[in-house]
């Protein structure tokens, strides 16, 4: 009931705009026409420094730009390309592009050259708005956006029109198991006709109140918060970098009421000396994706606000299939990510036969809308003339229509089995590499863990752990963690093989990019052994 009272006010505030049904730009409008004066964006710097727009100079910034892209002749349906770091610029940047109906594709400013130019071979683009260095006539500057928010209208601008036709987003995806392709999604079902109280339920996220984003605005997560939350009414904090001691500060020193985090983000703030000092009362909702939660890290943020503020969502960037469970839930359900929420589940096996519960398999998802999305490049995704698609994912269903992931399809070691180039043949036992891991970060003293097959000849693949650890190595017993994993696992599952690192390789979202780890140790398999198979 209180969740319905809290949107009910909410939509009473806008006197009758309704916030989850009117076409953002139009909606940005109204509110900078009502309540104009107040704060809509906030960009925080990485030395704690802060620029503020109203949501009239938002509006106004967003209309400006707008004008400028369209001289340059965006159209509907076109690609314009938004590699800016996270801030205002980004932010006015992506919503101007909309107004004219494009289709932005999200990449990060800290791509590789060969990331870029994938991704570039799938389209042709009509502007990169980047920090790159590009001379190209096609290329705008963050520096441009910035000048142009600060200056005039162009000379003989002319008002523009209220989305006529659907504007698009599309997020690179795939690079961590295969080529790189675009998810291309249309901007108002995503952002403006959904039920504004199921994204409340999802996320624990009201109007009218102040969320930070803590991550890259070109992730799906951050994106979809940072947007929503603008045309919700709400006052949005983005962080320019994801700094867990910053990100403390932030939250005590403004109020925040929500912050979307990905796991790695939740470990480092908790391991932060303030975690514990910082007044974190104003939080009423924290919601993570991204990846598998360590149970000691979930575990340590609901003792800190509670569990009823603590949610989980499980999806993927085509919204093929999404669950949500609150921390409650989880505590009767531990390592569940939740129920399906607008999606159907299924579990099946090889042949694609639905399984019963408790039994491990691919999972599918049927959305309740059918599939929203479409693909610039291969559609990796496997579907059935019953409307299912593989999520992609292994895992299972408990008796309640509890989901809980068991691996990546991608990441399952098969011991036993033989290597080939870009697959495992089965014909061993399967071992999940999320329960090995899961395991290990339950002992003392590890930071972070990977668990990955490494050709054997013996096993054909071995169990490998790589682990970080909090002190120093000297200090560390591996023989320790071996015994302490066998009373846990069963011997096949526990690691043949340890290795500490310093650093483990990761993305800008802070994903451990294990593919490469596995890549490296391959090829330094098949130098010192050039028989083996890699």
């Amino acid at each position: 009931m209180l969740l319905q009272k809290e949107v009910s006010n909410a939509m009473d505030r806008c006197d009758g705009i309704p916030i989850d049904r009117v076409a953002f730009s139009k909606q940005l409008q109204q509110l900078a026409e009502k309540w104009g004066d107040e704060t809509a964006l906030v960009d925080v710097s990485r030395d704690g420094s802060e620029r503020a727009l109203s949501r009239r100079e938002l509006f106004e910034a967003i209309e400006k730009v707008a004008c400028h892209l369209n001289d340059r002749n965006v159209q509907q349906g076109d690609y314009v390309v938004i590699a800016l770091p996270n801030g205002y610029e980004n932010v006015v940047a992506t919503l101007a592009a909309w107004q004219l109906g494009a289709c932005c594709v999200f990449m990060s400013p800290k791509g590789t050259d060969e990331e870029r130019n994938h991704i570039h071979a799938l389209f042709e683009r009509k502007l990169l708005i980047s920090t790159w260095d590009c001379d190209d006539e096609d290329c705008i500057s963050q520096q441009d956006v910035r000048n142009w928010i600060r200056g005039e209208f162009p000379h003989g601008a002319e008002i523009l029109p209220f989305f006529a036709c659907e504007p698009s987003r599309a997020i690179p995806t795939g690079g961590s198991s295969g080529k790189p392709k675009l998810v291309v999604q249309k901007v108002r079902p995503a952002y403006c006709e959904m039920d504004l109280s199921a994204w409340t339920a999802m996320t624990g996220q009201t109007p009218w109140s102040k969320q930070l984003i803590p991550g890259s605005l070109f992730h799906n997560l951050y994106s979809n918060a940072t947007y929503i939350g603008l045309f919700f009414g709400q006052t949005v904090y983005l962080m320019e970098r994801f700094d867990e001691g910053q990100a403390l500060e932030l939250i005590e020193k403004h109020g925040i009421q929500f912050i979307g985090l990905a796991p790695t983000m939740m470990d480092r703030m908790m391991r932060h000396p303030s975690f514990q000092t910082r007044n974190l009362e104003s939080l009423e909702a924290v919601f993570h994706s991204g990846g598998p939660c360590p149970d000691k890290v979930k575990l340590a943020w609901i003792e800190r606000i509670g569990a009823r503020k603590v949610y989980e969502m499980y999806g993927e960037t085509e919204m093929i299939a999404s669950t949500f469970i609150r921390g409650e839930e989880w505590l009767e359900h531990r390592g569940s990510v939740g129920r399906p929420f607008g999606c159907e589940l299924q579990i099946r096996d090889e042949e694609g036969r639905a399984l019963p519960c408790g039994e491990v398999g691919e999972i599918f998802g049927k959305p309740a809308m059918g599939l929203s999305a479409k693909y610039v490049g291969p559609q990796s995704i496997k579907s059935e003339e019953d409307g299912f698609f593989s999520v992609g994912d292994l895992g299972w269903l408990d008796e309640e229509g509890f989901l809980y992931i068991s691996d990546r399809r991608s990441d399952m070691i098969v011991t036993g089995g033989q290597y080939r180039e870009t697959h495992i043949v089965t014909g061993g036992k399967n071992v999940y590499t999320a329960e090995v891991e899961n395991a290990i970060f339950d002992y003392p003293g590890i930071s972070d863990a990977v668990v990955i097959g490494i050709p054997d000849q013996q096993w054909g693949l071995r169990v490998h752990a790589i682990l970080e650890i909090e002190g120093a190595e000297s200090e560390f017993s591996t023989d320790g963690l071996k015994e302490f994993l066998h009373t846990k696992l069963s011997g096949y599952k526990c690691p043949k093989t340890y290795e500490i690192v310093q650093d483990m390789p990761r993305n800008e979202m802070g994903k451990i990019r294990r593919r490469e780890l596995i890549e490296q140790r391959v090829s330094s398999l098949s130098e010192r052994e050039p028989g083996t198979k890699a």
